[in-house]
């Protein structure tokens, strides 16, 4: 969580919708880039129940910056979009941990240009 603690609406007002959808798929590469053992955790037999108002929290600012991108969409609108966007950062993990170094900065960019597409398909109609 503390690495979006600075992902606010206010911190991505001046960004584009492509530039906010590659800075969330940059704050998750840094993360298990800087944590090496993020991977081995993800797949280790205990289940770990994130707590679930973190859970929301992380995706009520997502929301929120989705709305001060559109301030049409309606809160339900916003969190669903946050949850989509969130739900296409996590698919990557399962790629990324089995690629190798040139293979990862590839699905990077690939997921980059996906979120793009999304977002700008749904924050800019």
């Amino acid at each position: 969580e503390r690495s979006w603690v600075k992902l606010d609406e206010h911190t991505t007002a001046e960004m584009s919708v492509e530039q906010l959808a590659h800075r969330l798929i940059e704050i998750m590469n840094r993360f298990v880039e800087e944590h090496p053992a993020y991977f081995p955790i993800l797949d280790a037999p205990v289940k770990y129940k994130r707590n679930p108002e973190a859970k929301n929290r992380l995706r009520e600012r997502i929301a929120r910056i989705f709305r001060s991108k559109n301030p049409t969409l309606s809160l339900g609108t916003a969190f669903r979009l946050a949850n989509i966007s969130l739900q296409i950062i996590k698919s990557m993990n399962a790629l990324y941990a089995e690629a190798d170094a040139q293979e990862r900065s590839e699905l990077v960019r690939e997921y980059k240009i996906a979120l793009a597409a999304y977002l700008g398909a749904r924050l800019t109609s």
